[in-house]
């Protein structure tokens, strides 16, 4: 992917008055440019510069992933010029592009003759008066992922005048990044596909993943409102590919079927994004909703802001569908604390902003708010370093311990996020994969990982597990039975798979590389009934608030996660939601 940002510095000017220190200024005038790693390959940016300032920067070449790193793209090159500052912060959860901008645009200033140093002590742009203004409409769906736009679709269907605002440069949050794939029963759509789409069979499928090492009674799955969810996710799949969704086909994960989108979850927004807009849905990015506006106890609209506007919106219905808290570290920490050692890789924009609003309204926030675990990876910032390598440590060939040196589950899950079920499980954070040197190559991309923190080395199993901060005596006796197991072709402590075993070489060094279990997004939000009416704790209606998708998707899940199970469940709620919020017009 190329995308193209440019900020000129007139623009700029007219919104901003620039504070700079006179040693910061005196360039070479002209273009520069300079590439630094970002998380999917280099950014290579072009930096314009008068003799005395900083005239634009352009991203003009990168593949970072739009819907984690467009904040980061567009925001970073105008905050430089806005202010003649490289003192500009990363974006949360695109710290790695932000840092790679950053530090291409220190190369170009270098290049120019500019002071670094100097920029990074400039001051930000004085602060500017926003304007106020007033927009109306019947039905305002706040956030752009696929719960937003299947409600904005639904309720323009019956009639309402419909807005919807995404505080992001682009549609779609987590649908953008996702596979596209929507679990789909009894569809019309697949119906030639051969493969069994039936109640029975998914309802199996996620009895089996929600039991997987669990015991005991929960709160969850609400088996009744799963059902009736679930039930509806084939026709929410033959009411998107009559609007414009393009399904290539069926795709059977697990022990279940789902409807693969034409192009994946980049694809599957574009495509409701056009048919949001034929149907005369008004579309706003970059407009962040703040707070709710309340008349009477009714949810009457809300107030919002822009980079130039703050906006008063006047709806008689409101539908958030902002996603959850993943992105959130305080709000993890105090609603789902057991994740705090979990990494998210849902889009930057689930910071909790719907959750938030929601609660401050008179909303109750469903107990025992926990995590949709979707797998285990390194840290970002170790994978992009290495690039392609990265594919290369994954945890299922290697032993993996935790910080005591132990053993603790089968490698190679069950299902994909089995493992990082069984690392929180066990709770004796961090969790290694435990390497040899027998991969030369493999041994160039370990090493890579030891300045970063992420990888560690000992010349001997023993040295190794002092690296780690376990006791030498317990990380030798692991390694020893793991090379017993896989001398026979059996594990008999977990049962993996004969060919997953491959035992430790005899002779060092050793390698320790962390693992961390990854969330694609949060099983949390607040409490709302099957059209999404949004309830207070005393079970009551809050008039003219609705919620779907992962504002609202805690009955779902236990602590175990359906891989591809989100998109079809929170369209088919955005559906409801969106017509029901249409239905309270009449």
């Amino acid at each position: 992917m190329k995308r193209i940002i440019s900020i000129a510095l007139s623009a700029m000017i007219a919104l901003t008055l620039l504070v700079l220190p006179a040693s910061a200024a005196g360039y070479k005038a002209g273009e520069y440019e300079a590439s630094a790693q970002g998380m999917m390959g280099p950014v290579k940016v072009k930096v314009s510069f008068t003799e005395d300032a900083i005239a634009a920067v352009e991203a003009v070449e990168q593949q970072e992933t739009e819907a984690i790193a467009s904040p980061a793209i567009e925001g970073i090159p105008r905050q430089i010029v806005a202010g003649q500052t490289l003192a500009v912060d990363a974006v949360s959860g695109a710290t790695v592009t932000s840092t790679a901008i950053l530090t291409a645009v220190e190369d170009c200033v270098l290049q120019a003759g500019g002071a670094p140093e100097a920029l990074k002590l400039a001051a930000g742009p004085a602060q500017v008066e926003k304007k106020q203004e007033n927009m109306t409409t019947d039905v305002l769906v706040v956030g752009g992922g696929i719960a937003g736009l299947s409600a904005a679709m639904s309720a323009a269907d019956a009639g309402a005048k419909v807005l919807l605002i995404d505080k992001m440069p682009a549609l779609g949050g987590t649908t953008a990044i996702s596979g596209g794939f929507l679990i789909a029963v009894d569809s019309e759509t697949l119906k030639d596909s051969g493969k069994d789409d039936s109640l029975e069979r998914m309802l199996n499928w996620w009895d089996y993943v929600m039991n997987y090492n669990e015991e005991g009674e929960s709160l969850y799955p609400d088996r009744e409102r799963l059902i009736d969810v679930l039930k509806d996710t084939g026709k929410t799949v033959d009411y998107l590919a009559a609007n414009g969704v393009v399904f290539s086909g069926a795709f059977e994960f697990g022990d279940y079927v789902c409807a693969a989108t034409e192009g994946r979850g980049s694809a599957l927004v574009q495509f409701m994004e056009k048919s949001c807009t034929d149907k005369g849905v008004t579309i706003v990015k970059n407009c962040k909703a703040n707070a709710l506006v309340q008349k009477d106890g009714q949810v009457v609209g809300v107030t919002a802001e822009t980079e130039e506007a703050v906006i008063t919106i006047e709806a008689k219905a409101v539908v958030l569908a902002t996603g959850g808290l993943s992105q959130n570290a305080d709000m993890m920490a105090e609603y789902a604390p057991g994740l705090t050692y979990a990494v998210s890789q849902a889009a930057v924009s689930n910071t909790g902003d719907g959750i938030r609003m929601a609660l401050e309204a008179g909303a109750e926030l469903y107990p025992e708010s926990w995590g949709a675990l979707n797998g285990t990876a390194i840290a970002a910032a170790y994978a992009a370093q290495i690039g392609e390598d990265a594919k290369k440590l994954v945890p299922d060939a290697y032993l993996s311990v935790n910080a005591q040196g132990n053993r603790y589950a089968r490698e190679k899950g069950e299902f994909r996020a089995a493992l990082a079920h069984d690392m929180l499980k066990d709770n004796q954070p961090p969790y290694f994969m435990i390497l040899d040197a027998s991969d030369a190559a493999l041994q160039t991309t370990l090493e890579a990982g030891l300045a970063l923190g992420e990888t560690f080395k000992g010349t001997t199993v023993e040295e190794l597990a002092q690296a780690i901060g376990a006791k030498p005596e317990d990380l030798a006796a692991t390694v020893k039975q793991y090379n017993a197991y896989a001398a026979i072709g059996k594990d008999e402590a977990f049962g993996k798979e004969a060919e997953a075993l491959i035992a430790l070489a005899a002779e060092g060094p050793y390698y320790a590389v962390k693992l961390y279990p990854t969330l694609f997004g949060s099983a949390s939000g607040v409490v709302t009934d099957l059209q999404g009416r949004v309830l207070k704790a005393d079970g009551g209606v809050i008039p003219g608030l609705y919620a779907a998708g992962e504002m609202s998707n805690r009955p779902f899940y236990r602590k175990n996660y359906v891989l591809a199970a989100s998109l079809g469940l929170y369209a088919t709620m955005g559906l409801r939601a969106g017509a029901a919020a249409a239905e309270m017009l009449k």
